[in-house]
């Protein structure tokens, strides 16, 4: 079954590269958002906390599908991007290492 997608890329330069970006955009909203949601939950916060992880997982779930529309490399970019995203916000929590 294939799906119309919405979405036109025909300005982009490359789609994989502007899902770099998006994948590394929406990381730092996942994990930053991880935190508060820990945060929230050591607190007592339950009801703050289940709308953090939904707001978390529904922001990283549409820009994945939208990736996984416009095929693989646009995906694995975005996957990238979430990755790093991820070592600079371990980075920026615990320091350099060494």
């Amino acid at each position: 079954m294939n799906l119309p997608l919405p979405l036109d890329v025909g300005g982009w330069p490359s789609p994989a590269l502007a899902f770099l970006g998006l994948g590394f955009a929406a990381g730092l909203f996942h994990f930053g958002l991880l935190r508060r949601t820990a945060g929230a939950i050591c607190e007592g916060r339950t009801r703050a906390a289940a709308g953090q992880f939904v707001m978390r997982f529904a922001a990283t779930g549409a820009v994945l599908y939208l990736a996984a529309r416009l095929g693989a490399a646009p995906l694995l970019s975005a996957a990238l991007g979430l990755t790093v995203a991820r070592f600079v916000h371990l980075r920026s929590f615990f320091g350099p290492a060494g």
